[in-house]
């Protein structure tokens, strides 16, 4: 080898080593970059003081090898939930976007409010008062979504923390641990809020969804028309069941009420182009309402909600399901016969 060769051969190794710190320069730049997070972590929370420490430790603790930033949709709290939350913006300002707001918006606003808030690739879901365990949590989720573009969300098991008891969310039999559409209409919270992350693909969340005052479940449907769903091996957060908590705050006939007006929402929006599974679905729950509150006696009285001002064909499903109804219930509907 020549002297003249051998000086490019180290010349083109240098130039190779100087594009090698170039590359690494800028992906530390991005890593560290929080403005354009690759994850966004949304968390709506109100009068959580008791737990919304513990919820944004759950964040904070992650390690990826990506940028997180945690967005706090903080919903005018009358406890000390909103001061929990500047301190830990002031600790971590990079970290943490809080979103204050001067009159309590209700939960669905809140939600859609923090929700568009979040400007990742993906978005993760925690409320105030719910918490993550597994430090590696949004890593396995995002290396999946990153690795199988097909799918549209993933989630995993949790345990359900009910004052001094505890259980797991449920008990998984099926093996792959994927799901489509049909599936999440047919067997409804199946999947927990807490553990979801997804891929921000809703251009603009509907109007409908505002009124559902179940956020999760109507989200849940969206995100199952843009494509499969996987649960990830694990249990890796805790679900929080309390008496301040939002499952809480319903009785049985508005949970069915909200339930009904989700699904049917939904029937509009896809066409009815599943009513097969929504009726399968809805049919299911009602009847298993009915069963542990009734007692097959399937005679409910429901109370007036101006949420129900909507059009859909509810009788054709109280038919197709085989429930007796009293004729309250259709009356609280338009229907469009």
């Amino acid at each position: 080898m020549t002297s003249q060769s051998g000086k490019y051969m180290v010349d083109a190794l240098l130039d190779l080593l100087n594009n090698e710190k170039k590359i690494y320069s800028i992906y530390m730049e991005q890593l560290n970059n929080t403005d354009y997070p690759l994850v966004s972590v949304c968390m709506i929370t109100y009068n959580h003081e008791p737990f919304i420490a513990e919820a944004i430790e759950g964040v904070l603790m992650q390690k990826t090898n990506f940028p997180v930033k945690l967005v706090i949709g903080e919903d005018c709290s009358t406890d000390k939930t909103r001061n929990i939350c500047e301190k830990y913006k002031q600790q971590h300002p990079d970290l943490i976007e809080l979103i204050p707001a001067t009159a309590n918006l209700g939960m669905m606003s809140n939600f859609i409010r923090t929700l568009e808030t979040c400007k990742g690739k993906y978005i993760a879901l925690c409320e105030g008062d719910d918490y993550w365990t597994d430090p590696h949590k949004l890593q396995k989720q995002v290396d999946f979504l990153e690795e199988n573009e097909d799918y549209s969300f993933c989630f995993h098991n949790v345990y359900i923390n009910q004052h001094d008891y505890q259980k797991i969310f449920k008990e998984f039999t099926d093996k792959d641990g994927i799901y489509a559409l049909e599936d999440v209409l047919k067997e409804i919270w199946f999947i927990p809020t807490c553990s979801i992350c997804f891929k921000n693909v809703i251009d603009e969340y509907p109007k409908w969804m505002q009124n559902a005052e179940n956020g999760d479940l109507s989200l849940i449907f969206l995100l199952a028309l843009k494509g499969k769903i996987k649960r990830i091996d694990g249990i890796m957060g805790f679900y929080r069941q309390h008496p301040g908590g939002a499952s809480k705050q319903f009785t049985r006939e508005s949970l069915i009420l909200n339930i009904s007006y989700t699904y049917m929402n939904f029937n509009i929006a896809t066409d009815k182009k599943f009513q097969a599974f929504i009726e399968e679905g809805f049919g299911k729950y009602i009847k298993s309402q009915y069963q542990a509150h009734y007692k097959q006696t399937a005679q409910i009285e429901l109370k007036n909600s101006n949420k129900m001002a909507i059009t859909f064909t509810f009788k054709e499903l109280i038919t197709a399901i085989g429930i007796k109804v009293k004729n309250k219930i259709l009356n609280r509907f338009k229907t469009n016969q």
